[in-house]
């Protein structure tokens, strides 16, 4: 209702996750070749989170939105210090974007910028809308072995 549309959001998540043991930190080897192992793979998990979209004009909305995505855990031995090591690595993400639709089907409008008159609250949500999302993602990588 009104011009901001607050929504939970979640379902099915599929990852492009690299995970790398070993190797030389910094050019630092300890005087050994270590020879980093690494594990490349679609992971699928699941992901939630919620966000907030308000109308700017007619067509235009802004939107911002938050994830969480869990993709599991990857388990894997390798051999970077001269023996067997088990590594494994819990693929947890957090994600923050923030974006512009368009609705299209109504009159062509302009972008509109600050100082415009605020939108009377009987909007209607209904339409295709495309957008551009900018956003960034952090994540915390834990490992044991």
């Amino acid at each position: 209702t009104g011009p901001s549309l607050l929504y939970l959001t979640g379902g099915a998540a599929f990852v492009q996750v690299e995970d790398t043991f070993g190797g030389c930190k910094n050019g630092f080897c300890g005087g050994a070749v270590i020879s980093p192992v690494a594990v490349t793979n679609t992971k699928i998990g699941w992901t939630a989170g919620g966000g907030i979209e308000s109308k700017i004009s007619q067509n235009w909305s802004r939107k911002t939105e938050y994830l969480y995505i869990d993709a599991g855990t990857t388990n894997f031995v390798g051999n970077p210090y001269g023996g067997p090591q088990n590594a494994s690595f819990r693929n947890h993400f957090h994600v923050i974007k923030s974006g512009l639709n368009y609705k299209f089907g109504g009159p062509a409008e302009p972008i509109p910028f600050f100082g415009g008159q605020m939108q009377p609250t009987d909007h209607n949500w209904a339409g295709f809308y495309a957008g551009v999302n900018a956003g960034g993602g952090i994540s915390r990588g834990a490992a044991s072995g």
